[in-house]
């Protein structure tokens, strides 16, 4: 498992007044613990909407948000010491790195962040000796399809679903 604190922002250029921090104990978010929690909620009822049709809705809770938080490495992108970005790391199956939860300020879209969290994942999956990174995404977000796909995902499976 993933148990690292301070990934700065080594070999990304980010500009003056960000950086990419890791979480992996509850008490660390304290600095920001308001905040993160609103990209939780806003992550958790974007992904309740478009998964309407399909799943029931997840609970948004503070034991949640917990949960999330402490089952996983969570790399949080700030600004100035807002969060303003967000994306859980876990250990998937086979060497896989999954990437759960990933979220970006809708104020702050197509400013490079969700790219920058991307390399960011990715470099800690490979020092943590991850082969390869997964995650899922909803049939009707071509925002984040597009941006997975620039940086090199492609689609491996499809999930299809009836209501009985």
């Amino acid at each position: 498992m993933l148990s690292i604190y301070s990934i700065m922002e080594a070999a990304l250029r980010l500009p003056k007044g960000d950086e990419i921090v890791s979480i992996k104990r509850f008490d660390q978010i304290n600095p920001f613990k308001s905040e993160l929690y609103k990209l939780y909620k806003l992550s958790t009822m974007e992904s309740n909407k478009a998964s309407k049709d399909y799943y029931s809705p997840v609970t948004i809770s503070p034991a949640n948000f917990k949960k999330e938080i402490t089952s996983s490495t969570t790399l949080v992108y700030l600004r100035n010491g807002t969060p303003i970005g967000m994306v859980h790391i876990l250990d998937g199956y086979d060497g896989a790195a999954f990437l759960r939860g990933f979220i970006v300020n809708p104020k702050n879209r197509r400013e490079g962040i969700g790219t920058a969290l991307l390399e960011k994942c990715f470099e800690v999956a490979r020092k943590y000796g991850h082969k390869k990174a997964e995650l899922m995404i909803w049939a009707n977000n071509p925002n984040a399809e597009r941006l997975y796909s620039k940086h090199g995902f492609k689609v491996a499976e499809k999930t299809m679903v009836k209501h009985l």
